[in-house]
């Protein structure tokens, strides 16, 4: 049974309270997590594609759990297929994760905007950090598509602002883009 409060979703099932606050689940036994049983697994079954969503970013992008980021992948995908332009994704969206990290620090990732239609989600999002130093920001958006096999990744296309990202980071010059917009070429020695 499911109730609405302004908080939070409330719902209970077989004699169980639970309380989903930001797409997180939480018994409000606090068993849950001793204890991940059928009526958790229940739970995880009435998450949104959204709540998916932020699963991915939460605990694959921002807490680099690989053990999430390996069940959230369809047994369909292939480790011959493309997701996100990797040809073994399996093999290198983890290393894609720790690079990023080393690059821009810890990393936090926001949902601006996320639309579902059928099996597909098109979400746009911001992605922060207190920088490598911990004191210079960093901050880009972004864009991904993702297809979804029930609650699993069976295809994922993302795009982000990488020149504001690479220029805050000092990797390209403050007006690369700038320059590349007046037929100037960025060349390195």
């Amino acid at each position: 049974m499911r109730m609405a409060s302004t908080d939070a979703e409330k719902f209970s099932t077989r004699g169980r309270e639970f309380t989903i606050f930001d797409g997180s689940p939480r018994d409000n036994s606090n068993t849950w997590a001793e204890r991940p049983d059928v009526e958790f697994m229940e739970l995880c079954l009435t998450m949104t594609k959204r709540d998916l969503v932020q699963r991915w970013f939460s605990e694959v992008w921002e807490n680099r759990d690989m053990s999430t980021f390996a069940e959230m992948l369809a047994p369909s995908l292939e480790n011959t297929e493309l997701l996100d332009g990797l040809t073994n994704p399996r093999k290198d969206y983890p290393v894609l994760i720790e690079v990023v990290h080393k690059l821009a620090g810890e990393l936090r990732v926001q949902i601006l905007h996320c639309m579902e239609d059928g099996d597909w989600t098109s979400t746009r999002y911001l992605l922060t950090s207190d920088g490598p130093d911990g004191i210079t920001p960093v901050h880009a958006e972004g864009i991904m598509m993702i297809r979804f096999e029930g609650d699993k990744i069976a295809e994922l296309t993302s795009r982000f602002d990488a020149f504001a990202f690479f220029e805050q980071l000092g990797q390209l010059p403050a007006d690369a883009m700038p320059a590349c917009l007046a037929g100037q070429a960025l060349i390195w020695d």
